[in-house]
Parts: C-alpha cells; sequence; structure tokens
C-alpha cells in the first residue's frame, strides 16, 4: 500500500500524516508474512502455550496435516499457497517444531519421523478434503521448487516422505464424487471397485515402503 505525502503549512499535522501513514504499511507488511510475529519475535510461555492449545484444537478439527519445506520460498509464492488452500478449506500456519511435536504427542502421535520436520516447516491443515493439503503444496511445487512435501499425520497415524507423496497422489474428493456418481449408474460392484482402488492402492504404496525399509534395516 502506497501513501503519497502532501505537503501541509502545519509542521505537526505533517508528522501525524507520516507517523500514521508508516503505521499502515508496517500493519500491512505484517499481514504478508507468515505468522511473523512467531518467527521473528521470542514468546513468553503463556504465548507458547496459547499457541500450543490453539493448534491442539486445529489437529483435533482437521482430516490431516501435512508438512513441508519452505526455504527459500517468496512471499508471494507463500501467499499464493495461502490463498489457494483457504479457497479449499485449508488452513497454512507457521509453527515452531517444539509446538507441532507437543500437539502432535496431545492427539496420540507421537512417532514423527525427524526428517518429517527438518528445515524451515509450514503445515497445512485440511478441514474438508484429507487430501487437499498435500496436493496443492505439490501442485505449487511444481513450479516452485522449494516446497517440499516433508511428511504428515492422517487417520491417527504419522506419514514420512514418501507416504505423503502417495498421499498427494490419490484422486481429490471431487474426483471421488464424481466416480461415485458414474459408479450409481452401474451395479453395486462398480462402487465397491472404486472405492476399494483408491483405499486399497494407498494402503498398497504404505505397505510396500514399509516392507522395503524392514528389508534395508535387517541388512
Amino acid at each position: 500500500m502506497r501513501h503519497e505525502y502532501k505537503p501541509s503549512r502545519d509542521l505537526n499535522a505533517s508528522l501525524v500524516y507520516l507517523n500514521t501513514a508508516f503505521c499502515l504499511d508496517m500493519i500491512c507488511l505484517q499481514n504478508v508474512f507468515f505468522d511473523i510475529n512467531n518467527i521473528f519475535m521470542p514468546l513468553s510461555k503463556d504465548q507458547k502455550q496459547v499457541l500450543l492449545d490453539e493448534l491442539i484444537e486445529k489437529m483435533k478439527k482437521a482430516e490431516s496435516v501435512t508438512f513441508a519445506n519452505y526455504t527459500s520460498t517468496t512471499v508471494a509464492e507463500q501467499s499464493k499457497l495461502r490463498r489457494d488452500l483457504r479457497d479449499n478449506n485449508a488452513e497454512l500456519q507457521v509453527v515452531k517444531k517444539t509446538i507441532i511435536k507437543l500437539a502432535a504427542k496431545e492427539i496420540g502421535i507421537t512417532d514423527i519421523a525427524e526428517e518429517s520436520l527438518e528445515g524451515q516447516i509450514v503445515i497445512a491443515l485440511s478441514y474438508d478434503d484429507p487430501m487437499i493439503g498435500a496436493q496443492t503444496i505439490k501442485k505449487h511445487s511444481k513450479k516452485v521448487k522449494n516446497f517440499v512435501l516433508k511428511g504428515g499425520i492422517f487417520e491417527g497415524r504419522a506419514l514420512d516422505g514418501s507416504e505423503i507423496k502417495a498421499f498427494a497422489d490419490l484422486p481429490s474428493k471431487e474426483v471421488l464424487l464424481s466416480r461415485l456418481i458414474g459408479s450409481m449408474q452401474s451395479p453395486i460392484s462398480g462402487f465397491v471397485g472404486v472405492s476399494s482402488a483408491v483405499v486399497g492402492g494407498f494402503v498398497r504404496v504404505v505397505n510396500a515402503y514399509q516392507e522395503q525399509r524392514l528389508e534395508q534395516e535387517s541388512k
């Protein structure tokens, strides 16, 4: 926001105008950055507790949580991602990693991999379509390589980097609904086939990855 300075014969009035314009610019700038107060200003114990309580409630409400690295992304790129998530009933937040771990522990998640929180982490909370957070970040990462999916939480379990990327490849709720409508034109086996294929696909990806990890660890 730009404020045009208009000279005044009253020096005090001019100073008041300039001071007001500066304050408005600072407010606008503050709204651009991800939770700028949480990043650059030290928080008191009470403030940290408030943030923790808020995140716990949001995690309980969310259908899924996605962790992503946003190191070296620009303010414009971050803002675009935030708007796209907001348009799909999802929310983007930058929260200290210690608060993320404490909030996850409160909802029963204690096995978040260290790799899932490496670097500068932003979290996407999806309140409607559980896939939208991971899918939106993946879409943005095609143009902005510094957006990297790192992990997440879904159905009471932690997902690592490979699992959240597989999760992002699942059909969106809109696609599933369209398939459901199509299957209603066919025998009931059509719907069963659609739903089983989606769920089964994700389960196979997760199981295959876990088996691969176990084989590597046993060597």
